[in-house]
């Protein structure tokens, strides 16, 4: 236990947390140093306020926070204290992994709400972006979109709000439906003050020429995608901010916000499955991060919240709040008088 030793002003700090512990500790009555004991306590507090203040501690000064301890060590394996019995600690109590999800329709009730989660599987599920509809007419809420789809033969197995969009109504930032680049990524850094698409990292939900689902992060989408090969994608959605960024939460948010709104965003797992989710309840961004990495998301990345967040699944759930819709995900099948799914006009 030598401070002096120890490289790193974390580990100091965790030293001086365990001196602060003790300072309130009764030393035995019967010593003959008590009061140059208290003196050390005195410095050592001193020395204490001095580094949280940001200040570096001299050597001497950590020389006597090491005296302190290894007295405090003596003190307390040698004194009456030492006799005392040891407070029984109960260990704590084990943690239950989140339970894993299976493809289609889930809902879970988490330590801050109710979320309602679609697992998509894009090896055997036709997942497509909608804006328009043949008629380049905007499709403005879910029912529109069920319903057009069933004039051309299809069904709408399952539908979520897309991303953040601009004033006018157009998807804000990169916007692939169908292999048709519609509009183009931003790449600018105004700040969260302009919104929640601006709180940084935002990112880009996409899935390649490959078919690989991924989400990564606007700057490396940058670096990644140039120009000539944004045209190669099937899919993809610009939105903000990133929930998780290589399955670790946005540095950005705070355990304590008051900035709770109910919320919507797509994750990614390992397996290659993707994750779309809607909470049933106000909730941080923190809280909505959590639930993704807790099913073992790598990447997640916020669609929309408040007014806007809608969810339908055929026969389940059906949560729409909001008839202003811009751009929507959706699975698609065919019906059984249909052989083919057309794409929107170019």
């Amino acid at each position: 236990m030598r401070i002096k030793q120890v490289a790193g002003f974390t580990t100091l700090q965790v030293m001086l947390a365990l001196l602060a512990s003790l300072q309130g500790t009764r030393l035995d009555a019967q010593s003959t140093d008590l009061e140059a004991k208290r003196q050390e306590i005195s410095q050592a507090k001193r020395i204490v306020q001095e580094i949280r203040a940001g200040n570096t501690p001299t050597t001497n000064e950590l020389n006597l926070l090491d005296d302190v301890l290894s007295n405090f060590g003596s003190s307390l394996s040698e004194g009456p204290l030492a006799k005392a019995p040891a407070k029984q600690v109960s260990p704590p109590p084990e943690q239950k992994p989140a339970p894993a999800l299976t493809v289609g329709f889930s809902e879970t009730k988490t330590t801050s709400g109710i979320v309602y989660a679609y697992v998509v599987d894009p090896k055997s599920d036709a997942l497509r972006c909608f804006w328009r509809d043949r008629y380049k007419v905007p499709y403005g809420n879910i029912e529109s979109l069920r319903e057009d789809l069933v004039e051309q033969g299809s069904e709408l197995r399952f539908a979520i709000n897309g991303g953040i969009y601009e004033r006018d109504l157009h998807p804000k930032g990169l916007y692939v439906e169908q292999g048709s680049l519609i509009s183009d990524l931003d790449k600018t850094h105004p700040g969260a003050k302009a919104g929640n698409f601006y709180l940084e990292p935002n990112g880009v939900f996409l899935i390649d020429a490959r078919g690989v689902p991924r989400i990564v992060t606007t700057d490396r989408f940058t670096q990644e995608f140039p120009d000539s090969t944004k045209k190669s994608l099937r899919l993809a959605i610009q939105s903000g901010p990133a929930l998780l960024v290589d399955g670790e939460i946005n540095l950005q948010f705070s355990e304590y916000s008051q900035n709770r709104l109910r919320r919507s965003g797509v994750g990614v797992l390992p397996d290659g499955r993707i994750v779309f989710a809607i909470t049933g309840n106000d909730v941080s961004f923190r809280e909505f991060a959590l639930f993704f990495k807790e099913r073992g998301c790598t990447d997640a990345l916020y669609l929309d919240g408040g007014p806007i967040p809608s969810f339908y699944v055929e026969k389940g759930p059906y949560l729409e709040s909001s008839s202003d819709l811009v751009t929507m995900c959706g699975v698609v099948s065919m019906t059984a008088n249909r052989n083919r799914l057309e794409g929107p006009p170019r």
